[in-house]
């Protein structure tokens, strides 16, 4: 299911659509059941190949498709009942199956009997569930691109081919954003900017932590991109808080010259030599020109540094997450080599030297 944002098709996520779809609860068994199997015989195959996804995640993402999907059942016999979402009515049937456990192998007999008892409301087609499913282990398709949707903190933004599946690591740059403004509030009532806000993850975070006080300005050079991040921004009512600019970095801020109280990005940072040994979802399906940060990875954090250099007001904050190590001492060279202080290397939740912080002088 789609709408029409401007020229730009924007898909609607599983979990937000109308239970229009409608099938039986011994053909749902079944499929789920099979979809089990397959990604079962997957095993440990594409964690070894390039560090994809094991059997037991693709279980745990089988149930999280069937969440989305699943609105309700309604059983028929022995009295009609109805039954709200997948997690309350897999419960009911195992209590219901002589508490067998998790039941995942129902036998056909089983399904024949369950047949004529339930009705289920779906989100999505069997078939649609059926090709995502498909999709998502033979052309290993990101699961939030089936999904059509991301959980990122605490949010739930829409998400599609052609924009950058935000990361759990990402996530720190609002707290490290947070610990800035704790340190000087007069930065809370300023203007902040997300470069290269892809599903505008980063802006929304930003502008639900400003609460009020600031805006956010994000820009994005893909129009895709600022279809979606204005989408989302609209789902969480903050369409006046988060101005969407479409274009390349900093350039078409240049009115902002010397005002803006931080900017926070993710750019894209993979070496170009690197591109080819990344995982298939992200390699194969997400924007490249999210991921490629040219031949040493430091293209666009240069460019950013660089322009932050005019942009930012005097105290104004810089975060920029890296790739980590050696990059991330990289570009805390550059800016020292620039009018910023207190630069700092920050370790994300896995120990790694991510993030690189700084203020204009």
């Amino acid at each position: 299911m789609a709408v029409l944002r401007g020229s730009v098709e924007l898909v609607l996520p599983i979990c937000e659509r109308p239970a229009s779809k409608s099938t039986t609860l011994a053909k749902l068994l079944r499929w789920r059941s099979q979809s089990r199997h397959k990604a079962s015989s997957i095993s440990t195959a594409l964690s070894e190949l390039d560090g994809g996804p094991d059997s037991s995640e693709l279980l745990t993402e089988l149930e999280w498709l069937l969440d989305d999907a699943v609105e309700s059942c309604v059983i028929h016999r022995p009295e009609k009942r109805k039954i709200q979402g997948w997690r309350h009515l897999k419960s009911a049937l195992e209590l219901e199956e002589c508490g067998r456990g998790d039941r995942d192998d129902l036998d056909q007999e089983r399904n024949d009997t369950l047949a004529g008892h339930g009705e289920i409301f779906l989100r999505a087609s069997l078939e649609e569930l059926e090709q995502g499913w498909k999709e998502r282990i033979d052309r290993r398709r990101p699961f939030q691109y089936v999904t059509g949707s991301s959980h990122w903190r605490d949010l739930v933004l829409g998400v599609q081919e052609g924009v950058l599946i935000p990361r759990p690591e990402t996530e720190q740059l609002i707290d490290l954003a947070a610990a800035a403004m704790d340190g000087n509030s007069e930065l809370a009532r300023g203007v902040w900017v997300d470069l290269g806000t892809g599903s505008g993850a980063i802006a929304i975070g930003m502008a639900r932590l400003l609460d009020g006080r600031g805006s956010v300005i994000a820009v994005d050079a893909s129009e895709v991109a600022i279809a979606v991040a204005e989408a989302n921004a609209r789902r969480y009512k903050l369409q006046d808080a988060v101005t969407l600019v479409k274009g390349s970095w900093l350039t078409p801020l240049r009115d902002e010259a010397g005002k803006l109280s931080g900017i926070v990005s993710n750019p894209p940072y993979i070496p170009s030599r690197n591109l080819g040994r990344l995982q298939a979802e992200v390699g194969k399906h997400e924007p490249m020109c999210a991921l490629d940060g040219g031949d040493d990875g430091i293209d666009h954090l240069a460019e950013i540094c660089q322009g932050a250099c005019w942009a930012l007001k005097s105290g104004g904050f810089l975060a920029l997450e890296t790739d980590g190590g050696e990059q991330a001492q990289t570009v805390a060279k550059i800016l020292s080599d620039k009018p910023f202080e207190d630069i700092k290397v920050v370790k994300d939740f896995a120990e790694m030297s991510r993030f690189v912080t700084a203020f204009h002088t």
